[in-house]
């Protein structure tokens, strides 16, 4: 094995790659959006542009951005082990350090932060980023809307003269026009993408096996669906001379356009506005019930139920006092107590439970898109022999129904599940990104999942050492189907675009606030 010979790096850190050099030579001469798919090398490659900047610019800084505070002080604990220039020089900086000090911290080599600190002390004047020479920005898919990257990298054009921007993602979404409005609002000049497929990648990465598992959904199930349902045929046949097109997305889309209308003056889209809000509340219903089970469902309509007590909106009043809504929640809540399970759960267990016959030493990460389907499965888990689970979610929200988990207590169980202690992790979308979680030998999908930039993550994080096994449960004739192949079109349609955007000089030059269309 070849390793990356450097005077800043140490000895023996970054295996050298071809892939990764040639990229680096594409990201030191202009700014570069990086597609790499999880586990091949993103930091690696990040730590070969500031070696080559740093050497080239002594007296000038690097500034690198991550979406949270644990992948903040990941990245900078992985620096520390590749970079000789000393850990004096290599600072994390949260929100928590006083400005004064954050002032004077922002003067060391490599300044690791959040986007949205970053963003507050360019406003109040704690950071000047005349001084900075080269802005990582990672996970840069979240760059969209008001997300502070994009401020930041905006500041950035315009205040390092030749300054560099290296953008990094696994997946930066599928729309051609959400790509090219990324990338000139981060000034990007060149696309560098590659695939599992790709010649110089393909030796670095394993092999993994995918296998569909997919189950009835139960009569019981369907009978409580089918009244959900008959209830927004109903409430739609007042919108029909909008064209509503009954699908969560073309409703989402709907109540941005009636939105709209309502900020131009037109007070007759209220009541457009609030039909969809009702609609996309049961239609939230009825995947509850589809994907996730009986307990999910019951939750769902208990808090709902909660919120009509409490007179929170008009909405949630006229569902909650519909008879046929009433009728669902009474055989919901039967059905809980029966005990009633969704078929998934059997399959799930049956899955884990081979697992650990087979190979007593695996490991085993499952997503689940809600907190109380994770909490569920980690509750049967704990009957199956040989598993060791335990939870992974994220920190509480104002609408979560439980106080989720500080970031201590995350690293706390990463750890645990590293070294062997817990041996099936169990998480939301936060277990999807960035997070250093060690590799695993097998990966289940609660659900499919639209996004193809989650799809993209969830696989990635297995396979990465050995050949790996990815199970996707799918409920039959639900929208499991068409989430499954939704992320599925719209992964291939984001590699088409990002391979032919790749060699071509990009028309979004530095300063760029506008973005092409083309």
């Amino acid at each position: 094995m070849q390793y990356v010979d450097h005077p800043l790096i140490k000895p023996n850190s970054i295996e050298s790659r071809i892939y990764q050099e040639k990229i680096l030579a594409t990201a030191i001469s202009k700014n570069t959006l990086v597609v790499l798919p999880t586990g091949l090398g993103k930091t690696a490659l990040s730590a070969m542009v500031v070696a080559h900047t740093l050497q080239k610019q002594p007296d000038k800084r690097i500034l690198f951005l991550a979406p949270t505070r644990p992948l903040v002080a990941q990245h900078k604990n992985s620096f520390d082990k590749f970079f000789n220039i000393g850990e004096k020089d290599i600072e994390a900086i949260t929100g928590f350090i006083d400005p004064i000090d954050r002032e004077f911290l922002y003067r060391k080599k490599i300044i690791f932060a959040t986007p949205q600190v970053v963003k507050n002390d360019i406003a109040n004047g704690v950071i000047d980023l005349e001084n900075f020479s080269l802005l990582i920005l990672d996970e840069v898919h979240r760059a969209r809307g008001a997300y502070a990257y994009s401020e930041v990298a905006q500041q950035f054009l315009k205040a390092s003269k030749n300054g560099r921007i290296l953008a990094l993602t696994a997946s930066p979404g599928s729309s051609k026009e959400k790509i090219n409005q990324m990338c000139a609002e981060l000034g990007i000049e060149a696309v560098e993408i590659r695939l599992e497929t790709d010649v110089d990648v393909a030796p670095y990465v394993r092999e993994k096996d995918v296998e569909w598992v997919f189950v009835d959904l139960p009569k019981d199930f369907e009978e409580v669906r089918d009244i959900l349902k008959n209830y927004i045929e109903k409430r739609a046949e007042k919108l029909d001379t909008l064209s509503v097109n009954m699908s969560k997305g073309r409703l989402i889309e709907l109540q941005r356009q009636m939105q709209e209308r309502i900020r131009k003056g037109d007070k007759s889209a209220f009541f457009a506005v609030s039909m969809i809000a009702e609609l996309l509340k049961v239609e939230h219903a009825v995947e509850m019930i589809e994907s996730q089970g009986i307990a999910a469902l019951v939750n769902y309509l208990r808090k709902m139920s909660t919120d009509a007590e409490e007179g929170k909106t008009r909405a949630v009043k006229r569902i909650m006092s519909d008879e046929e809504i009433k009728l669902c929640m009474k055989k919901a809540e039967e059905l809980l107590k029966k005990g009633v399970e969704h078929p998934k759960m059997h399959e799930l267990t049956k899955i884990v439970k081979k697992v650990f016959d087979e190979n007593k030493e695996a490991k085993i990460i499952i997503f689940s898109n809600y907190r109380n389907t994770v909490s569920r499965i980690a509750q049967l888990l704990k009957n199956v022999g040989g598993a060791r689970p335990i939870s992974f979610i994220g920190q509480a929200t104002r609408s979560d129904y439980d106080e989720g988990l500080t970031q201590t207590e995350q690293t706390k169980r990463l750890g645990l599940f590293r070294e062997g202690y817990y041996n099936c992790l169990i998480g939301t979308s936060i277990s999807e990104e960035g997070l250093d979680i060690p590799a695993v030998d097998v990966a289940i999908f609660y659900e499919p999942i639209a996004s193809e930039i989650r799809s993209i993550q969830r696989r990635g994080r297995v396979g990465r050492s050995v050949k790996g096994k990815i199970f996707v449960l799918i409920a039959k004739n639900t929208r499991d189907e068409a989430y499954y192949w939704s992320s599925h079109h719209k992964e291939r349609r984001m590699k088409s675009i990002l391979t032919k955007m790749q060699g071509k000089e990009l028309n979004f030059g530095k300063g760029l606030n506008k973005w092409a269309k083309k």
